[in-house]
């Protein structure tokens, strides 16, 4: 078909429509780019002042002295530091074994004794008391050390921190000394020494107290569940120091975890923000004009505005997660209704990126509450034995038995004259934790306490 002059000369028109069209084409990938960029800038300053407002309360300090000759001491039993870097540490292979051998048994014996709801505290077995003739001098020195060096600090410092490759401390080795100076005190308690049971608790309370003040989730994990054993086993010894009573009223389990989560939650977005910065960064004006154009294209056009929104939105979804938490009272809520409430805090719809495990975060918030009322329990039966102690038998009634931890809820103070004995309990326990992920729940933390079997309900 031939065209006519009149059919070339419309051919040869400009087409704008069309032109528009490929122009569009080829332009809105970096018109997205370019919108999500701006976002994403402006999104970051708003983080980064609220993660600067709840870092900057934060501690930060270098490792001093008293834990870097921690590390030392520890490692005369076997056990790894924390952090070894400048340290001449000399491990004793056959005391690390000593000690595999006994953990298990050691953590068992620790956790039944610290759950019984009634006294007398089981003997001793015999394996763990050669373990203590056998390595406890080298205990002692450890126990010496915190009870008269400051307390030890590990590196807290945020600019380091927020290298993916840095070397978290696990605090494995302060967790088995705090087992066995626990262990400790409840020989010298079976062989009638209060001195040196007093001083093993003085010396565990420090070690926890090293790490209480960290705001990382390893730190405040291991402070928990070292308060639950400090808890259960003083309700069964006699003599226990006054100043116990403050302490325990001074813990505050359930948020100091909730707070650590926080704080991994801004460290993870920090994290993320750190390993993306050099995708988005602007050249000095000093550099090559080859760099310069580089770093230009990127900073408004760049690919990593995208990841860099996801972690926006999964920190903020975690916050928001956690903030709930916060609200839920552990005796009133079932764990499996905080963990539903905390399934649906999901990310926004284009965000993939999962917030957070709502099976662990709910188990570990019934598990710190359960803590926070195990504290309440002790620090009344330490309220009730101070009385004995002091007036020469036991008080007819406690003041303030209203719980702290859970709203509405009350401890129950009876004194049985019959027997001369007492009880204790809460009149409204919270729900049963539900264990999962394989984990085995032991022996269940108990929220009643009688001074003798025949007052034990």
């Amino acid at each position: 078909m031939k065209l006519t002059a009149k059919q070339k000369e419309r051919l040869k028109r400009p087409r704008p429509f069309l032109f528009l069209i490929v122009i569009a084409i080829f332009g809105l990938p970096w018109a997205l780019l370019f919108a999500t960029g701006v976002k994403a800038r402006h999104q970051r300053a708003q983080m980064d002042e609220q993660a600067a407002s709840f870092l900057g309360q934060l501690p930060t300090y270098p490792r001093n002295q008293s834990a870097a000759q921690f590390e030392v001491l520890t490692a005369s039993l076997g056990f790894a530091p924390n952090d070894s870097t400048g340290l001449d540490l000399r491990f004793d292979g056959e005391a690390g074994q000593a000690y595999e051998n006994i953990r298990t048994p050691l953590s068992t014996f620790l956790r039944m004794q610290a759950a019984k709801t009634a006294g007398p505290l089981d003997p001793i077995p015999p394996e763990l008391t050669q373990y203590l003739e056998t390595y406890g001098d080298r205990l002692q020195i450890i126990q010496t050390h915190l009870l008269t060096q400051p307390v030890p600090l590990w590196d807290m410092t945020y600019e380091r921190m927020v290298n993916p490759h840095y070397p978290f401390p696990g605090f494995f080795n302060v967790r088995n000394v705090q087992e066995l100076l626990l262990l400790s005190a409840l020989e010298a308690h079976q062989k009638q020494q209060t001195d040196e049971m007093t001083a093993a608790l003085e010396a565990s309370w420090q070690l926890n107290q090293a790490l209480l003040q960290r705001p990382d989730l390893t730190a405040q994990v291991s402070v928990s569940a070292v308060a639950e054993y400090q808890s259960g086993l003083l309700r069964h010894l006699n003599d226990v120091p006054t100043p116990w009573i403050a302490r325990l009223n001074q813990q505050t389990e359930q948020q100091s975890v909730i707070k650590a989560h926080e704080f991994e939650a801004w460290l993870l977005y920090k994290i993320q923000q750190h390993s993306l910065r050099a995708a988005v960064y602007r050249a000095e004006p000093t550099a090559p004009i080859g760099d310069k154009l580089q770093s230009t294209m990127l900073y408004w056009f760049s690919p990593a505005y995208v990841m860099q929104l996801k972690a926006i939105d999964t920190a903020k979804s975690t916050h928001h997660a956690l903030e709930q938490l916060t609200k839920l009272d552990v005796c009133t809520t079932p764990q499996q209704t905080a963990q539903q409430q905390l399934s649906q805090e999901d990310t926004a719809d284009w965000n993939q990126t999962s917030t957070s495990a709502p099976e662990v975060f709910a188990r570990r918030w019934k598990m710190t509450g359960d803590r926070a009322l195990h504290l309440e329990l002790t620090q009344k039966v330490l309220q009730a034995k101070q009385y004995r102690q002091e007036q020469g038998s036991w008080p007819t009634e406690l003041p303030e038995l209203a719980s702290t931890t859970c709203t509405g809820a009350n401890w129950t103070y009876i004194y049985h004259p019959d027997d001369d004995s007492i009880s204790i309990s809460l009149d409204k326990p919270p729900m049963p934790t539900i264990y999962s992920l394989g984990l085995d729940p032991g022996h269940p933390i108990p929220f009643e306490y009688a001074s003798n079997q025949s007052a034990a309900r």
